[in-house]
């Protein structure tokens, strides 16, 4: 009887236990989404947008109609964000706020599924690492606070691939619809969308023998149905294809060491992390030949999306940026997380997770990023020219098309009265301009592109620069 009751006593405090684990995991899981959206959302409004958030907003903004954000999205990338950010700014307000606010639900979501994806790979502590590297990572934040399409994409690239890994290990349809929808979706986000699907298609061919005829007929369904869905895009494609010349210039071999760098920000962190890379090979090698198929998955990952970009840059028009590989993030962090994963013992394990703790933070906060501004502060430009234009001096925005400033005017509720160039252009000639007038600028010099200032006298009678965006005030002498 009294043995009976021994056992009774060490079964419950196996439960106890086990649920005191369980909840006590969860609850880190939890903390560490909290910390993540957190860090996502504080300040967000400190910098102001730059010029191609006030492109985004241009484009999607709610009183341009659904056809006009779709067409004018294609001259230069596909339109699912332009047409989401269009949705939010209808239903939310035409604000710098919801735009940026859009951009940190995608990234809180990604926490989420790098979790989930870290787990199905490999088990729930490489997803517990992976979702903590990934909510102190400087650039999924930096991302996560600007309005454009790198936050989308990430979480895209991320949900695809879980999918991707769902259907292929566990043979169930249901996720097999979600990977087509994610996929897609990826596709009408980015461009570098693509590359997830190419690294897929090369898995798949990798690991063909493994596959059932069954499973194998349902992918092929699958690619069909994919691959069908962006017969709309081939002509946007194919006519970025004949552009010969661009901004952005052609990467060097080693250009992967520098965005390594930019990823994390940290030189001290870039070696912590390369060594726990590194170190990750050991369980490679010496595990079983299942396991290593999920190594081989985040290797074709990061190999496919930096090779095709690198030659396609290499031999025709250059399209590799950092920020355009946000797409290889997720497998460089999972791998970080598979070598911390690694370390066999307790001490040596936790003092790397306070060092990447410590320096993420130390980062942050020694490189004043949430007050350095970054960006071209167009917002400080405006009401500059707000504050100080007590005469109702005419103002010409002589950026891009000349209506970007007028775009960001309207967002934040202003008053202002914005003249585009073309007017400027007009008002000199005929001599209508006042004596003085503002020009707003930003970006590059486009005030020195305007030829016709050659034949005219101007004195500059005060200049603005917040960190490349100008407020000048112009007085003419003719």
């Amino acid at each position: 009887m009294l043995a009976s009751n021994e056992k009774l006593k060490e079964y419950i405090n196996m439960i106890i236990k086990n649920y005191l684990s369980k909840n006590y995991f969860n609850l880190l899981v939890v903390l560490l989404l909290l910390v993540g959206i957190l860090l996502r959302i504080y300040n967000l409004l400190e910098q102001s947008y730059w010029i191609d958030e006030i492109i985004s907003a241009n484009i999607s903004n709610p009183n341009n109609e659904f056809n006009y954000v779709v067409f004018e999205t294609l001259k230069g990338a596909p339109p699912l964000y332009q047409v989401l950010l269009w949705v939010c700014y209808s239903f939310f307000g035409f604000t710098e706020l919801v735009g940026r606010l859009f951009s940190v639900f995608c990234g809180s979501l990604s926490l989420i599924f790098i979790f989930l994806l870290g787990k199905e790979l490999f088990n729930k502590y490489v997803g517990l690492f992976a979702l903590l590297i990934m909510s102190l990572n400087h650039f999924s934040i930096y991302y996560s606070q600007e309005t454009r399409a790198y936050s989308l994409l990430l979480l895209l690239s991320i949900i695809s691939s879980f999918f991707f890994v769902k259907f292929f290990y566990r043979n169930k349809k249901i996720f097999l619809i979600f990977y087509i929808i994610s996929i897609v979706a990826n596709f009408y986000t980015h461009y570098f969308g693509f590359l997830i699907f190419g690294f897929h298609l090369l898995f798949i061919m990798f690991n063909i023998k493994l596959i059932s005829k069954l499973k194998l007929k349902y992918l092929l369904i699958a690619f069909f149905l994919i691959i069908f869905s962006t017969v709309p895009l081939m002509q946007n494609i194919l006519e970025l294809e004949n552009i010969k010349s661009f901004w952005i210039s052609k990467p060097k071999i080693y250009f992967w060491i520098y965005y390594f760098h930019s990823y994390f920000k940290s030189y001290f962190l870039d070696i912590i992390y390369g060594f726990l890379i590194i170190y990750s090979f050991k369980l490679y090698v010496n595990t079983s030949k299942f396991e290593r198929n999920k190594f081989i998955f985040l290797f074709v990952w990061i190999i496919v999306s930096y090779v095709i970009p690198f030659l396609r840059s290499i031999f025709s028009t250059p399209l590799l940026t950092e920020r355009n590989t946000i797409v290889v993030l997720p497998a460089i962090i999972l791998l970080v997380a598979l070598g911390l994963f690694s370390i066999k013992k307790d001490n040596v394990k936790m003092f790397f997770i306070s060092i990447i703790i410590s320096f993420s933070f130390i980062h942050l906060y020694t490189s004043n990023y949430y007050y350095k501004p970054k960006k071209q502060q167009w917002r400080s430009v405006i009401e500059t020219v707000s504050k100080n234009n007590k005469k109702n001096f005419f103002v010409y925005d002589v950026v891009y098309k000349g209506h970007l400033y007028s775009t960001y005017n309207e967002m934040l509720n202003m008053k202002l009265k914005i003249k585009d160039k073309n007017e400027l252009f007009k008002d000199v000639q005929s001599k209508k301009t006042n004596k003085y007038f503002w020009i707003i600028d930003a970006h590059e010099d486009n005030i020195g592109k305007l030829f016709f200032f050659k034949n005219h006298k101007f004195k500059i009678v005060k200049s603005y620069n917040y960190r490349n965006a100008r407020a000048i005030l112009v007085k003419c002498l003719n």
